[in-house]
C-alpha cells in the first residue's frame, strides 16, 4: 500500500512534465484505494484468534461460521490486491506512452531523424502493450484461481443446477469465464497496441511529409525524411469483398475458440486434465460445447444485428466519429504535430469501477462481522465481488491501453456516449 502511495504521488510530479499524463494520474488514484483495503482485510484476517474448543468440522456451527467469514474476506483481499497491482502496472504503461510523445517532440528539437524518433516511441508502446497484457493476464488467472480455491474451502464445488437435461456447476462456468476474459483482454491489448503503432507511423510519415527536406543530427550527419511516406491508397474495388471475407474467418474462428475454451473448462471442471476426477461432479462434454456455441451463436448474431441497426440510425443522424489518431491542427507548432492523440478507451469507467469494487466491499466486510450470513448468499456475494466483478474491471483495464480512435469496438463508443 505505502509502495502503491509514492508511485501515486511520483505519477503526480511527473504529470506536471508530460503533457497527456492525467489518466496515469487517475488510474493510481483508483488503485490505491483497492490496495488499502486490500491490506486491512489481511491484517484483520492474520489476527484473528482460533478458540481450541469451538467446533470447526460441524456444518453450520460457530467454528465453521468463522472459517467461512475468513475465506469471503480472504477472497475479496486477495482480489483487491490484484486488482490494484494490476492498475498500477497499466498506469506505468499509460505514463511511459506519455514520456515517449514527449521524447518525440524532444528528439525532433534537437534535428534528430525522423527514423530514430519512429523506432524510440514504438519501443514505449511495445513495453506498454507487455506490461499491461502481463498484469492483466496474470491477474486474471489468479482471480479464477482464488474463486476455485475458495468454492473448495468452503465445501460448494458441487454447486450446480440441472437445464435441458444437463447439469451446469458453478465451477465450470468460473473456468469458462475466465478463460474468455483472458483471450478476450489479450486481444484487445493486441489491437489497441497495433493502432497506436499505426497512429505513431502515421504521424511521422505526416512531418516527414510536411517538415523540412532535410533533417541533422548532432553530428552533422544529414538524414533523407523523404523516406517516410504515407502508403499509396488501395483499389476500393475488392475492398468491400475483402472486409467481407475478413469479418467471416473472424467469426469462424471465434466460435472454434469458445469450443475450446468450454472443453478445456469441461475437464478443468472434472479434474480430468490433472488426473484427479472431484468426487460428486459429472460432466457431458459432448452436450455442454455443444451448447455453449449455440449460445454464442445467437448472442453473437443479436450483438450484431443491434450494432448494425445502431450504426445506421447514427449515420442518418450525421453522427459520425472523429479520428483522434492525427496529428494537432496545422496551425500549431511544426514539431508539436508529431504527438499522438490517444484515446483513453474506458479509461474513466475503470477508474469508477475500481473505487466502487472497494467501497462495495467494504460495506460487504461490515455486514460479515455483524453475524454469520445465510451460506448460499454468502457465497455468490464472495464470488461477485471477489471475482466476477473485478475481472470485469480487468476487462475495462484492457479496453484502457491507449490507442487511436480507430480501434475502439462499438459498445465502448456506445458507453462513452452514455457517460457524457
Amino acid at each position: 500500500m505505502l509502495a502503491g502511495l509514492l508511485i501515486a504521488a511520483a505519477a503526480a510530479l511527473l504529470i506536471q512534465w508530460h503533457k497527456g499524463a492525467g489518466s496515469t494520474i487517475a488510474l493510481f488514484g483508483s488503485g490505491v484505494p483497492a490496495l488499502m483495503f486490500s491490506t486491512y482485510l489481511f491484517t484483520v484476517i492474520a489476527g484473528v484468534d482460533y478458540p481450541e474448543k469451538i467446533d470447526y468440522k460441524t456444518p453450520g456451527a460457530q467454528g465453521d461460521n468463522l472459517c467461512s467469514q475468513l475465506w469471503s474476506n480472504w477472497l475479496l483481499a486477495i482480489s483487491l490486491l490484484w486488482i490494484g497491482s494490476a492498475i498500477l502496472v497499466c498506469g506505468l504503461g499509460w505514463l511511459l506512452v506519455s514520456y515517449a510523445n514527449d521524447d518525440a517532440v524532444k528528439l525532433l528539437k534537437r534535428n534528430f531523424p525522423i527514423e530514430m524518433v519512429e523506432i524510440r516511441r514504438g519501443v514505449f508502446i511495445r513495453l506498454n502493450a507487455w506490461l499491461s497484457s502481463a498484469a492483466i493476464i496474470a491477474a486474471t488467472t489468479m482471480l479464477v484461481v482464488t474463486s476455485v480455491g475458495y468454492l473448495n474451502a468452503v465445501n460448494s464445488s458441487h454447486l450446480s443446477r440441472e437445464f435441458i437435461g444437463v447439469r451446469w456447476y458453478l465451477l465450470f462456468f468460473i473456468y469458462l469465464f475466465g478463460l474468455y476474459l483472458i483471450g478476450r483482454s489479450s486481444y484487445v491489448v493486441f489491437s489497441r497496441t497495433r493502432s497506436a503503432m499505426r497512429a505513431n507511423k502515421k504521424s511521422c510519415a505526416a512531418y516527414a511529409a510536411g517538415g523540412p527536406p532535410v533533417a541533422t543530427d548532432d553530428e552533422g550527419i544529414k538524414a533523407d525524411v523523404g523516406a517516410l511516406r504515407p502508403p499509396a491508397a488501395k483499389d476500393p474495388r475488392f475492398a468491400r469483398h475483402n472486409a467481407g471475407a475478413i469479418r467471416a474467418a473472424q467469426e469462424f474462428v471465434g466460435m472454434i475458440l469458445v469450443a475450446l475454451g468450454a472443453l478445456v473448462a469441461v475437464y478443468m471442471t472434472s479434474g480430468e486434465a490433472f488426473g484427479q476426477p472431484r468426487e460428486g461432479i459429472a460432466v457431458s462434454p459432448k452436450k455442454i460445447v455443444i451448447y455453449v456455441v449455440v449460445f454464442y451463436v445467437i448472442v453473437r448474431a443479436i450483438y450484431v444485428l443491434i450494432a448494425g441497426i445502431v450504426e445506421l440510425v447514427s449515420a442518418k443522424k450525421g453522427d459520425t466519429p472523429t479520428n483522434s489518431e492525427a496529428v494537432p491542427p496545422a496551425n500549431a507548432d511544426l514539431v508539436e504535430r508529431i504527438r499522438i492523440n490517444y484515446s483513453v478507451g474506458m479509461l474513466r469507467l475503470t477508474t469508477y469501477n475500481a473505487v466502487l469494487l472497494a467501497i462495495l466491499g467494504t460495506i460487504f466486510v461490515a455486514a460479515l462481522t455483524m453475524g454469520p450470513l445465510w451460506p448460499l448468499p454468502r457465497i455468490i456475494i464472495s464470488l461477485f465481488l471477489g471475482g466476477l466483478y473485478p475481472a470485469v474491471v480487468l476487462t475495462e483495464l484492457s479496453s484502457s491501453v491507449p490507442a487511436a480512435e480507430d480501434v475502439r469496438p462499438k459498445w465502448e463508443v456506445w458507453i462513452d456516449r452514455l457517460l457524457r
